[in-house]
Formats: structure tokens, sequence, C-alpha cells
């Protein structure tokens, strides 16, 4: 009975794996707003090389 028991567990344990892994998906969701940042960066280059000349 025991040793049932601990299979089961065993099973849990890989299917617990990509439970953790769902909640990473929407902590990607806010990482394409980050790439967001580094384009408004070359923005601000551009107009810094008129005000240059």
């Amino acid at each position: 009975m025991r040793r049932r028991l601990l299979a089961r567990r065993g099973h849990r344990m890989p299917l617990g794996a990509p439970v953790p892994l769902v909640p990473l998906v929407p902590d990607e969701v806010p990482i394409p707003d980050e790439p967001l940042v580094p384009d408004e960066v070359p923005i601000p280059d551009e107009l810094d090389v008129p005000l240059l000349p």
C-alpha cells in the first residue's frame, strides 16, 4: 500500500513541474514590455544627433 502511495507521489512530481511553468508564462508577458524600453533608447539617440550639429 505504501509503495503505491509513493508511486503516485512520483507521478505527481512530474505533473507539479509543469504547474510552476504555467505562472512563468504570464511572467514572460511583461518581458516583451522590456524590449519596448530599449526601442525608446535609440529614439533619444536620433534626437541627440540633430542637436549636436
